[in-house]
C-alpha cells in the first residue's frame, strides 16, 4: 500500500484525506454514486491494516494517527450510509459551507 519507511502518520494522513476527498465529491454530486460506494467499501478494508500498526509509531505521533483514521473512518461510513449518519466534523464544515 505504500512505502515501508514512510512514516506512519503520512500514511494515516494520505489514506484521510482521500477519504475526505471522495466524500467531498458524493456530497457535491460528482461521479457515480454506486461506484463511490464501492471505493469507500474498498478503503475501508483497509484501516485495520493500517490502524493495527499505530503501536509500533512514535507515541508522540499516535494519538494524530489515531484522529486521522477516525475522520477516514466517520468519512467512509458517510458515504456508505448514503449520508444518514454522522460524518466527520471537518466533512461537517464543507457540507455546511456547500
Amino acid at each position: 500500500m505504500a512505502d515501508e519507511d514512510e512514516p506512519l502518520r503520512i500514511i494515516a494522513h494520505r489514506f484521510s484525506l482521500e477519504a475526505l476527498e471522495l466524500a467531498k465529491s458524493f456530497v457535491s454530486g460528482e461521479g457515480d454514486p454506486a461506484a463511490q460506494k464501492a471505493k469507500a467499501g474498498e478503503l475501508r478494508e483497509h484501516l485495520p491494516e493500517i490502524s493495527k500498526q499505530t503501536p509500533s509509531a512514535p507515541e508522540a505521533e499516535r494519538a494524530d494517527i489515531n484522529r486521522a483514521l477516525a475522520d477516514a473512518n466517520l468519512d467512509l461510513g458517510y458515504v456508505l450510509a448514503d449520508g444518514k449518519v454522522p460524518s466527520s466534523i471537518r466533512l461537517h464544515h464543507f457540507i455546511e459551507g456547500r
